[in-house]
């Protein structure tokens, strides 16, 4: 949680693979995020946007394909700023590979979908009930392909699982942690993925689920496609 902006914030630069046009391009959006220029909204919009233009340069393009080797990730930036932090990369997901059902603490994420097709839910927490457990409502089923961009932030979209379908798929991802005032969970948690299981849901589509590690998660979800699983009619 951001505690002060200040203008000239200690920042230390874990990895830089990045040109540098599109480094302080980044740079400039997530800064303006942290000294309150931005809504996460507007945030969220200019990102879109930068990862369009940039899905459109076959130069930029050509950087996903070290993620060829499956599970490969290819690391462009990692910066802390403050006690912020940002990331951006590409990442391979193997066909018919999950990425199980989750959510985050914290965390803000545009993600485009370079090359493949994906299909993808995404859920909406609406709230934290008193015995812990987390309930959720459907907000998107749906396949997407090159171009399509996907985000979560702490108030939308917040949960969400996909699988890649017909063969492996290459996303770029940009994620900025710690920049939200509010958070939908009052303690500070981690930066990590919490898995969650929302197959099971009532009669009004609510679904109410209990929170686990990655391996019991893989063990539901991972080589499953998303349409095994029903969906709230």
């Amino acid at each position: 949680m951001i505690d002060d902006r200040v203008e000239s914030p200690r920042i230390r630069t874990k990895i830089s693979k990045i040109d540098d046009l599109l480094d302080e391009t980044l740079f400039r959006h997530i800064d303006n995020l942290r000294l309150g220029g931005y809504s996460v909204d507007e945030f969220q919009t200019a990102l879109a946007e930068f990862c369009k233009l940039n899905a459109d340069d076959p130069e930029f393009v050509a950087l996903g394909d070290n993620t060829s080797v499956e599970n490969q990730s290819h690391w462009l930036i990692k910066r802390h700023i403050d006690h912020c932090r940002y990331s951006a990369l590409f990442y391979h997901v193997a066909d018919n590979e999950a990425h199980p059902p989750h959510h985050h603490h914290n965390v803000i994420s545009t993600q485009i979908v370079i090359s493949g097709k994906l299909h993808l839910r995404e859920y909406e927490r609406v709230e934290r009930r008193g015995d812990g457990k987390l309930v959720l409502k459907l907000a998107s089923d749906r396949m997407i392909g090159p171009g399509d961009v996907f985000q979560a932030s702490e108030w939308s979209r917040n949960v969400h699982w996909f699988c890649a379908v017909d063969g492996p798929v290459v996303i770029f991802n940009i994620n900025a942690r710690g920049f939200e005032d509010k958070t939908f969970d009052v303690d500070e948690g981690t930066f990590g993925r919490c898995y969650i299981d929302p197959t099971q849901f009532d009669e009004a589509g609510l679904i109410v689920t209990e929170e686990f590690d990655a391996e019991h998660a893989h063990e539901l979800f991972q080589g499953r496609e998303l349409k095994e699983f029903p969906v709230p009619t």
